[in-house]
């Protein structure tokens, strides 16, 4: 810090500075507002989405959520909301057990990746879960959190059966 002195010598005015600052301040402010008001207007609802999706499309959205135990642990888990088009609501899929997807499974769905190796659990442990909202579905629109940002969705294979990318048509959105 410059004492009053040392301000003085070098021509600095603290009061035109302030002005300067809180003028910037001011204008930046209007600014964010506007870009806040553009931006936040264009809120889409659910039924919206909705409206969009054909009979064989589907809209999946992995969250990844932390425990609450008066604070924020470690642990976790996952939520999926899946939306198609007749279903008055987006249905609620929980996989518990986050610290074993993120952890203890993830290794082995990464090992056996690396060794190319047939995996059929991860299958069990990612995707399983969903299945039953995905029946008839061809097209999956989704968008991934946590561990999920991890995995090639494509690399997932059925038990006995196939691969889900000559299952379903998958589209990955963002967040």
């Amino acid at each position: 810090m410059y004492s009053k002195e040392e301000l003085k010598e070098q021509e600095i005015n603290i009061d035109s500075l302030e002005r300067a600052t809180n003028a910037m301040e001011k204008r930046l402010s209007e600014r964010s507002k506007d870009f806040s008001q553009f931006f936040f207007t264009a809120k889409i609802k659910f039924t919206e989405v909705q409206k969009q999706l054909t009979a064989d499309e589907a809209l999946v959205e992995i969250i990844r959520l932390r425990n609450f135990d008066q604070a924020l642990t470690n642990e976790s888990r996952y939520v999926a909301l899946v939306v198609t088009q007749n279903n008055p609501q987006p249905e609620l899929v929980i996989l518990e057990n986050g610290v074993d997807m993120e952890k203890t499974s993830f290794k082995v769905y990464r090992k056996s990746m690396v060794n190319k190796v047939n995996d059929e659990q991860s299958y069990t442990k990612y995707w399983e879960p969903l299945e039953p909202e995905l029946k008839g579905k061809k097209k999956i629109y989704i968008s991934l959190d946590g561990v999920y940002n991890q995995l090639s969705l494509y690399t997932l294979k059925e038990p006995g059966g196939d691969f889900l990318i000559n299952q379903y048509d998958i589209y990955l959105l963002s967040s």
